[in-house]
């Protein structure tokens, strides 16, 4: 068992979020990973399938594709270090579909892998989220400008609310100093 954590610890070096994690957090979520091998041209979910599983790519593409006005677009194409399935963090059916492109060598983590691992590290639950986050807001945003082979990784929008309470109080404090001279 040694030998096969040492050697899981080495895929995961430098792979987001692994990359980012302490040893003493990277040991408890690596009991939740697991290897997967997938061939080329499977399709590994559809629209509709449970969300059992958040993936992380070692080796291979991934295509995702999102069924919009009954077509199926192509949302990104994933290469080693990316990850997808993000439904798994907090939905209950994926909403997208994913197709290997080539083989697939993958790492996995479950959904109860997924829990404990958020439970046992706040950092590792705050990336969950942004994974998530930055997930759903790619799939409802059009990005006309995005060249086919580009990747994103956090797509963010804040509430227009927040970017009001930030402008302001430099404006009114603007505007008076304005008014003094």
């Amino acid at each position: 068992m040694p030998d096969e954590q040492s050697s899981l610890n080495q895929l995961v070096k430098d792979i987001y979020p692994f990359s980012e994690l302490d040893e003493e957090t990277l040991t408890l979520v690596l009991p939740h990973l697991e290897r997967v091998r997938v061939p080329a041209g499977k399709v590994l979910f559809s629209p509709g399938d449970p969300a059992d599983f958040l993936y992380f790519i070692l080796s291979g593409k991934v295509e995702i594709e999102i069924e919009q006005k009954k077509e199926s677009v192509s949302l990104q194409k994933l290469v080693p270090h990316d990850h997808f399935g993000e439904d798994a963090l907090f939905s209950n059916s994926y909403h997208t579909r994913a197709t290997a492109v080539s083989s697939l060598y993958l790492l996995r983590i479950n959904r109860t892998g997924i829990e404990q691992a958020g439970s046992e590290s706040p950092t590792l639950k705050r990336i969950f989220r942004l994974f998530y986050r930055t997930y759903k807001n790619y799939c409802r945003l059009h990005f006309s400008w995005r060249q086919p082979r580009e990747t994103f990784y956090i797509v963010s929008r804040r509430h227009p609310f927040f970017l009001i309470m930030r402008v302001l109080p430099i404006s009114l404090i603007s505007l008076s100093l304005f008014a003094l001279f």
